[in-house]
């Protein structure tokens, strides 16, 4: 199954390609990249290529396959990639509407036809390294993906080694406290925030996993009416408006925000935020850690101790701990752009998410890289969800591995908080 997931990446590739390099150029390119397929031995479906015709709706524009494949058949093939890119579309659109379709423009306008040239060399770089990226992958032994390694992906069978690395974090000197949750406080508290809960039930099998990181922010913070809460990551997350509906001050921040404070939302890198000394009291981070590149993991340690006012503390859940020290990245994404850490394993992902980053610590790399750094204002705690099988058991379906959260407090002697809140 994983052996016919890549060979389909590498189809919609190639396909998504075609769209527009085969009104130019009569497919050459695809040839070209048929060619180092077969130099791998890939065996692609008889007749995927060479023997389809795709008629498509892009963006409301009509685009032909040309006329020199030999068409004997029709295959129906889902675009299942992000490469192409709409900015060319919605130029075309822009320039002369939705009636007519690619190649009379062609016919029209010659400008439209360096803008498709424009956009198919930035594809050809692209998709040219992003194939030899799904062949190596398709290609690497199982120590090099994501299931040989990554342990949250079956969170009941591997519950012994999470046990093993809160002992040996323990063993090291760090502060671990291990809970249980009750089922009964949680659902009680997703029924008093249903925003979430009707935010995240879309997402399958991770939707508890997802509401249970934000109940936990709750919990293990104790967050009340009289903190200034920042959800650090956010991106399009409901937490800070579900806060805002009950009486919270709360904050969004996401570099892909418009940088500055606008309203409720912060745009600004989490590990440089901008803002002033002591302007909040808690920071929330959910499933968004583990995806700082380069040294934003310990930039966001520095950056938190400045912008929480005193005994302000932050969350980070999950905190992704596994047997090995890893960067796990997606095949689609160029790895030509990756920054990846001295001393980590770079492991192919296998699942459906298109990340370009995504660090695992071993108990030794989140000592030596993290704790070794932490501000000394910081006090530092890891909580150990001990219950992790029963939710599994209880929330059949449901996929639930946040066994760890990091938790750490600003200490101060200073009374506990004064509002800095500058709103606009």
């Amino acid at each position: 199954m994983k052996n016919k997931m890549h060979i389909l990446g590498i189809i919609n590739t190639l396909t998504s390609l075609d769209i527009t390099y085969a009104i130019y150029g009569a497919g050459k390119f695809t040839k070209s990249l048929l060619m180092l397929v077969s130099d791998y031995k890939l065996r692609l479906p008889e007749g995927i290529i060479d023997d389809f015709c795709l008629v498509n709706e892009v963006a409301g524009i009509r685009v032909w396959k040309p006329a020199d494949f030999d068409i004997a058949g029709v295959n129906e093939i889902i675009l299942g990639t992000d490469f192409f890119q709409d900015d060319m579309t919605d130029s075309i659109i822009s320039h002369w509407g939705k009636q007519c379709s690619i190649i009379d423009l062609f016919e029209q306008e010659s400008n439209c036809r360096k803008l498709v040239q424009q956009e198919c060399s930035r594809l050809e770089d692209r998709l040219t390294t992003v194939l030899s990226q799904l062949v190596e992958a398709y290609c690497s032994p199982p120590e090099a993906r994501q299931s040989y390694h990554d342990h949250t992906k079956d969170p009941v069978v591997y519950e012994p080694v999470f046990r093993q690395i809160g002992h040996d974090l323990r063993s090291a000197g760090v502060s671990v406290h291990e809970i249980a949750i009750d089922i009964y406080e949680f659902e009680s508290w997703l029924d008093e925030f249903s925003e979430l809960k009707n935010f995240y039930e879309k997402m399958g099998n991770a939707y508890i996993e997802k509401c249970l990181e934000h109940f936990l922010s709750f919990k293990l913070l104790n967050i009340s009416k009289d903190d200034i809460l920042i959800d650090i990551a956010a991106c399009d997350s409901p937490l800070h408006s579900a806060c805002l509906n009950k009486g919270y001050d709360a904050y969004s921040l996401d570099l892909a925000y418009e940088n500055g404070i606008h309203g409720r939302k912060i745009g600004a890198d989490a590990s440089s935020t901008g803002l002033p000394d002591d302007f909040a009291s808690v920071l929330t981070m959910h499933c968004a850690y583990e995806c700082f590149a380069g040294d934003a993991d310990v930039g966001f340690l520095k950056e938190a101790s400045r912008i929480l006012d005193d005994n302000g503390r932050f969350i980070i859940t999950p905190l992704y701990l596994d047997e090995s020290y890893f960067i796990c990245t997606s095949p689609y994404c160029d790895q030509r752009q990756n920054d990846l850490d001295a001393g980590a394993l770079k492991i192919w992902r296998e699942d459906q998410w298109k990340v370009p980053f995504d660090r695992h610590y071993s108990v030794e790399a989140f000592i030596q890289r993290n704790l070794s750094q932490m501000p000394k204002d910081m006090s530092a705690d890891i909580y150990m969800i001990a219950n992790i099988p029963e939710l599994n058991r209880h929330y059949s379906g449901q996929t639930i591995y946040c066994y760890f959260c990091f938790v750490c407090t600003k200490m101060s002697a200073a009374p506990y908080r004064t509002n800095k809140n500058p709103r606009n």
